[in-house]
């Protein structure tokens, strides 16, 4: 074994003898850290066991610094550190992918059902455009399979059948085109009715909802951002209740537009799922 000590923190590491010449991260304060290559690092000779020894003198008057190996968590490797291009392009996929699991899904699908119903006239401009002819040949597959989507979002809450590759990718068309279009229609209304220096808001909402539905056109994201864990009935009917009341309260007490409600519900489809996560624990 190589014994080190961080030049940044003081923390004695201990490393095998197959990490000699590369470089890591300390335990202790996560600068990087040169491992010394072989031949300065292996003493020669009789001299190892003395510098053993030595080694082990000196990490016992440093009790506050446990030693700590490279494999379990110590130091890591270079080349598992993302640096450069490559990583600050990880680092903005991960903050950008959004994750679905089945509860936030269900309160999506169950909010656009409400919006479609509740409002006649959302209904029948959807009808409309649905059953045109631009809608049937221009629209008429993404119809389907949002529809597709909107179907298995409420179909796998009462399921415990484990979701297909094609299921996963229709439900996860259907939550990227809800968020897009909610965010970009409430954008619109808002933009419309604000007064200019308020306008920041809605226009970062159309960007977010066109960014949304882009990264799903170029395949940035994929179906595994749709989480495999089952949820329960139970969880679903919380999360119902929940939504149900948001709905109420914008359309019928504070008379809200439509896409506003909807921007809303959305947006508190994902609170609501991890709030009821903690409470069915």
């Amino acid at each position: 074994m190589i014994r080190l000590k961080c030049n940044n923190c003081g923390q004695i590491i201990k490393a095998r003898w197959e990490y000699a010449g590369k470089k890591g991260k300390c335990p202790n304060c996560k600068s990087i850290v040169r491992i010394p290559a072989p031949e300065a690092a292996r003493p020669p000779g009789n001299q190892m066991a003395a510098a053993a020894r030595a080694s082990d003198s000196s990490q016992k008057t440093l009790k506050p610094s446990p030693v700590r190996r490279l494999t379990n968590e110590g130091l890591e490797p270079t080349e598992r550190c993302t640096t450069g291009i490559s990583g600050l392009r990880r680092t903005i996929r991960t903050l950008l992918t959004p994750s679905y699991n089945e509860v936030s899904l269900f309160l999506m699908s169950i909010t656009t059902l409400l919006v479609f119903i509740w409002n006649p006239g959302v209904r029948q401009r959807s009808l409309d455009l649905a059953f045109s002819a631009p809608g049937i040949f221009l629209a008429g597959v993404y119809v389907i399979m949002y529809g597709c989507g909107l179907v298995l979002c409420v179909y796998h809450i009462f399921s415990s059948r484990q979701k297909g590759n094609v299921e996963k990718y229709l439900m996860l068309f259907f939550a990227v085109l809800t968020n897009g279009i909610s965010g970009i229609c409430a954008g619109a209304y808002v933009f419309r009715h604000s007064i200019l220096w308020l306008a920041v808001l809605p226009i970062w909402n159309i960007i977010s909802g066109v960014v949304l539905i882009l990264m799903l056109w170029f395949e940035i994201i994929d179906r595994d951002c749709v989480n495999d864990q089952d949820a329960t009935v139970a969880q679903a009917m919380i999360g119902f209740v929940m939504v149900l009341v948001v709905f109420l309260v914008c359309s019928s007490l504070l008379r809200l537009h439509w896409a506003i409600t909807f921007s809303i519900c959305i947006a508190y489809s994902t609170s609501f799922e991890r709030a009821i996560r903690r409470i069915c624990r």
